[in-house]
């Protein structure tokens, strides 16, 4: 029997739950029965044999464990099939979704899958899917031109449609990002991830017809729209087509509690809040929230917004008195390339992943401000480089 994204999708977003002992109790109960059952059933099979029917078995409970919850235990189930056989396709597929699950890195995710994907045929996971998680695999570590030749040929999906207009977007096919996002809302009108990546970036869209339309569409379904991703309001704002509307959404992203950021420049370039309020907000957060994460772009963004150079050397003060992590997207992706914590206003540690894999090419120490220590990789390659008094 094979499973479906749809149903291995439901396991992974009610993961984790509470671990009762008679759920637990009954998946290693019927583990252990599929184990025994088959050690036994495959004693006299060749040792290939053996060792692949030994993996179905673990792979199955694995499947078993995920759908009541158990995630440590599909993991630990999952480990055992690979010891068996570390080229099973379902094994393999099943360790890419659980690592995503647990946010370890993508390269992880991204070999189990490059395994999964090797020719091997699959038992209980449908081939169609693993390419599909593949490709947007390969979309969120810049390989847009990989995505779109797994992509090619698969059914209407909101996973193939979100990673297809996003590939299109690395590549610089706009026309064709915009496209998909207008069918993925037609389509899949309950998931919003395409529209509201579309709307994020760091530069106004392009002001013509065909994009006009798109906006258009987005204020009619607005409300919907808003109640599954409030950022839609925030993101809607610079294109209202009138300042009144504009206003009232930025008011109402920020009294559901929406992050400040971007939404202090909305409302500074609506006249809701002064500069130096949306520096406040910017540089200083809160405190209860966790550290103050700062994008590039919303500092470069807020200081054209200044009104001259003394709000300018109001900005700074506050910058160099900054607590916090400063990040870059370059791609408007949403996945920072850089990060750089500070301290005091001085740099503490940066690192740089380029190609978003989790894996960074590049860590920086410093100390009051001055590198002490630099770490590279790059494929097999690694230097270090300490500095010294």
């Amino acid at each position: 029997m094979k499973t479906s994204r749809c149903s291995l999708a439901s396991m992974l977003r009610s993961l984790p739950l509470p671990e009762p002992s008679g759920r637990l109790a009954a998946v290693v109960v019927f583990t252990m029965a599929v184990v025994f059952a088959g050690t036994g059933a495959f004693a006299q099979s060749s040792t290939s044999g053996r060792n692949t029917a030994l993996a179905a078995t673990r792979v199955s409970g694995a499947i078993s464990a995920l759908s009541l919850g158990f995630t440590d235990e599909a993991s630990e189930l999952v480990e055992e099939a690979l010891s068996f056989a570390p080229a099973d396709p379902d094994a393999n597929y099943l360790r890419a979704m659980i690592d995503l699950a647990n946010g370890e890195p993508l390269a992880t995710a991204l070999a189990s899958m490059e395994t999964a994907l090797a020719g091997a045929e699959y038992r209980f996971h449908d081939p169609v899917d693993a390419e599909i998680l593949y490709a947007g695999l390969l979309v969120r570590v810049k390989r847009p031109e990989d995505a779109i030749r797994f992509l090619e040929g698969k059914p209407a999906d909101p996973e193939v449609m979100y990673a297809g207009a996003m590939a299109r977007r690395m590549l610089g096919d706009l026309d064709g990002e915009r496209s998909l996002v207008a069918e993925a809302l037609r389509r899949f009108p309950d998931d919003p991830r395409p529209v509201i990546r579309w709307l994020s970036r760091s530069e106004p869209l392009e002001q013509n017809p065909l994009n006009a339309g798109l906006l258009a569409r987005l204020f009619e379904l607005r409300p919907a729209l808003a109640e599954r991703d409030r950022r839609m309001n925030i993101l809607l704002a610079p294109y209202a087509p009138s300042v009144e509307l504009a206003r009232f959404l930025v008011r109402e992203y920020r009294a559901m509690g929406g992050s400040p950021g971007y939404s202090a420049i909305q409302a500074v370039r609506l006249g809701l809040i002064d500069e130096y309020r949306a520096m406040d907000e910017l540089l200083t957060g809160d405190e209860e929230a966790g550290p103050v994460v700062l994008e590039w772009a919303d500092l470069v963004a807020l200081s054209r917004l200044l009104s001259g150079k003394e709000a300018l050397e109001g900005l700074l003060d506050l910058f160099r008195s900054f607590d916090g992590i400063l990040v870059l997207d370059s791609n408007d992706d949403g996945s920072h390339e850089v990060m750089i914590k500070y301290e005091s206003g001085l740099p503490a540690s940066m690192s740089v992943d380029d190609n978003q894999d989790s894996l960074p090419e590049m860590l920086v120490d410093f100390m009051d401000g001055i590198p002490v220590s630099i770490k590279l990789e790059s494929g097999s390659t690694r230097m270090e480089v300490k500095y010294t008094a």
